[in-house]
């Protein structure tokens, strides 16, 4: 009976480790570009689309009405963005201008981040920006 046991117990071990090498890592990010695809869940369309892009050392840059840039660091799957350099232009639609403000100020007290293939989710208690590679 102890023979039988054995295979599906090592069987499990090797799937959970085979999940742990599929785990986020910040450097996944590095030199993608994303685009806005959803917000809280529901389809996010604007002209121009917001986008958000990642290049080496985790500097960080991106638009919604105004441009910014700076370094991100990650803690686990937690991305901080504080002292983000940012143009200050005022949005014509406000609801862009409310989104873009809220945003950043969840990028500078941290977000959880979320990769699955083209897929990039950032969340922040019950809200979320989902963004698709470009």
């Amino acid at each position: 009976m102890k023979r039988y046991l054995v295979l599906p117990v090592i069987a499990l071990i090797l799937c959970a480790c085979g999940a742990q090498i599929h785990a986020f890592k910040p450097e996944d990010l590095i030199n993608h570009r994303y685009v806005l695809s959803e917000v809280n869940g529901v389809p996010f369309v604007a002209e121009p689309m917001p986008v958000l892009a990642f290049a080496g050392d985790m500097h960080i840059s991106g638009a919604f009405c105004n441009n910014f840039a700076g370094k991100a660091e990650f803690k686990g799957s937690i991305i901080l963005a504080k002292n983000l350099v940012s143009t200050r232009k005022w949005c014509f639609d406000d609801k862009l201008n409310a989104l873009e403000s809220s945003f950043m100020h969840m990028l500078g007290t941290g977000m959880e981040v979320a990769l699955s293939g083209e897929t990039l989710t950032l969340r922040q208690g019950e809200h979320s920006f989902t963004y698709r590679r470009l």
